[in-house]
């Protein structure tokens, strides 16, 4: 079927079709351009024509190819049906295996979650309970170290003070323990708490007793907590100096460390509370009981001699005292942070002493 041979086909079917392009071209070449008036009536016959050629033309490609049409529109419409059904089954598909895999795999979750949870609280109570057992190791060889020595058994004086000086390492061992991280998990065991105050507690107080019974009754006599002046002195007398070596050791361990900062304090900012208090009670005696001393004898003229005896063996036992400090080393304190490799000595310690004494002596000689 033929069509006007002004009809644009192709432009009426292009994208980028415009009506009112299409309306100027058919006006265009229905006038003349040199005609003022313009004749609109036979572009919209014209037009009208056109819209009744193409409408003919479209009813008789569908009246023609109906059947195809028809068959065409079947065919897609089973093929999207059977594609849509292989999705449907698909989708139900993924759908089971999601479902399937979403409870093998919770199931597996929350047994993996159980166990982490079990091996993590195993874990700390394997930790708790070694802790435990540390400081029951710890116990025994305390009581055994405190048997060893004779502590309390009615040996006053006769003490194994090597055996002391290990129970005194043992007890900054369990201050050691308690003082890491997991102290506060195992401080809240009741055994440990019965053996930090049954054990360690009145072991370190025993120790502590005999370390200053030690100092308080240092004296160059040769039997030990004697008041009376022998021949030999107390360098010469290794057993005593020895004791006498191991009590300043008990006294400067077991001194208060404290932690600064939650840090370790430095062994040159330590000062050893225990022992500075030990030999200033041992210096204050001496003094006052010179000085008593000196006082009943100048009132009764025949104990004068034996006073100055007396008063002159203390001082010479307050001088032997400030020897055996200097030639005495200030042991490794395991709660404290090395100083300079150097040794540390006590004779700081006798001097601060000393200058205690001539202040008091001072002041007794002002009228």
């Amino acid at each position: 079927m033929s069509t006007s041979d002004y009809i644009d086909i192709d432009s009426l079917t292009s994208d980028d079709f415009s009506p009112y392009d299409h309306a100027a071209a058919l006006i265009q070449r229905s006038n003349n351009p040199a005609d003022p008036s313009v004749d609109l009536n036979t572009a919209l016959s014209r037009a009208l024509f056109d819209l009744q050629e193409i409408d003919s033309h479209i009813h008789t490609l569908t009246s023609r190819s109906a059947l195809e049409i028809l068959t065409y529109t079947r065919t897609q419409n089973e093929a999207a049906q059977r594609i849509l059904d292989r999705v449907e089954e698909e989708r139900g598909r993924l759908n089971a295996s999601y479902a399937r895999l979403q409870q093998e795999v919770l199931g597996r979750y929350e047994r993996a979650s159980t166990a982490k949870l079990n091996s993590t609280r195993s874990w700390q109570v394997l930790q708790l309970g070694r802790q435990v057992q540390r400081v029951l190791a710890l116990a025994r060889q305390f009581e055994t170290a405190i048997a060893d020595s004779g502590l309390g058994a009615g040996r006053v004086g006769k003490e194994d003070h090597q055996a002391l000086v290990r129970a005194t390492r043992l007890i900054l061992a369990f201050r050691e323990l308690m003082a890491t991280p997991q102290a506060a998990e195992v401080g809240q065991v009741n055994l440990v708490k019965t053996i930090r105050g049954r054990v360690f507690e009145d072991g370190e107080a025993r120790v502590l007793d005999f370390a200053r019974r030690t100092v308080r009754e240092f004296s160059t006599s040769s039997s030990p907590g004697g008041s009376t002046p022998s021949n030999g002195t107390f360098k010469g007398n290794e057993g005593n100096s020895s004791r006498f070596t191991s009590a300043c050791h008990i006294l400067y361990l077991l001194s208060p460390a404290p932690r600064i900062d939650g840090a370790k304090m430095t062994q040159t900012d330590f000062e050893p509370e225990y022992l500075l208090r030990a030999l200033q009670s041992y210096l204050q005696s001496a003094i006052t009981s010179s000085s008593a001393a000196i006082g009943r004898a100048l009132g009764q003229l025949p104990l004068l001699e034996r006073t100055t005896v007396e008063v002159s063996a203390r001082c010479q036992n307050i001088v032997v005292l400030e020897t055996l400090l200097g030639r005495i080393t200030a042991p490794a304190h395991p709660l404290l942070q090395p100083a300079a490799p150097r040794h540390r000595r006590l004779e700081p310690t006798a001097a601060h002493g000393r200058r205690k004494k001539q202040h008091k002596t001072g002041r007794e000689k002002q009228p």
